[in-house]
């Protein structure tokens, strides 16, 4: 049974990757990012600061029959798609 991945891998991850932003923010001379999900939802999500992700599904295991398959632009399966660092700095 595949039991690694999903938000127990991505959190930290993200984690990271918003606070070496905030870093790249305050060189800028701007502050923090703060509460992220209204950026990434009302601005960041659709400046193309994203790889989309548009092949594929969450079936990990094999056993939803395919659900929430992954297609260009927002999906269930991935959301925007993986991020890119450096444009979500630039994007912000």
């Amino acid at each position: 049974m595949i039991t690694d991945g999903g938000t127990s891998a991505a959190t930290p991850l993200w984690a990271a990757l918003i606070a070496r932003i905030n870093q790249g923010l305050a060189a800028k001379g701007t502050g923090p990012v703060g509460f992220w999900s209204p950026l990434l939802y009302q601005s960041v999500g659709a400046t193309g600061a994203f790889h989309d992700i548009t092949q594929g599904t969450n079936d990990a295991q094999g056993n939803l029959d395919g659900a929430y398959p992954a297609g260009a632009g927002w999906d269930a399966c991935t959301g925007w798609g993986t991020p890119n660092g450096v444009d979500l700095l630039g994007a912000l």
